[in-house]
């Protein structure tokens, strides 16, 4: 059986988010963790495997 699960990483919960004068993301020093339902998926996943 193949599973395959996407995932995604989003900002960390308590990453302070910058903007700068165009209202554009400043993405420089931001900390990155996988999504937290795509974490759950994964799991899931390996545990059928």
């Amino acid at each position: 059986m193949k599973i395959l699960v996407c995932m995604k990483q989003v900002p960390q919960k308590d990453a302070p988010l910058k903007l700068n004068e165009s209202s554009a993301w400043i993405r420089e020093d931001v900390s990155y963790e996988v999504n937290e339902p795509d974490a759950y998926a994964l799991e899931e996943a390996l545990r059928q495997k």
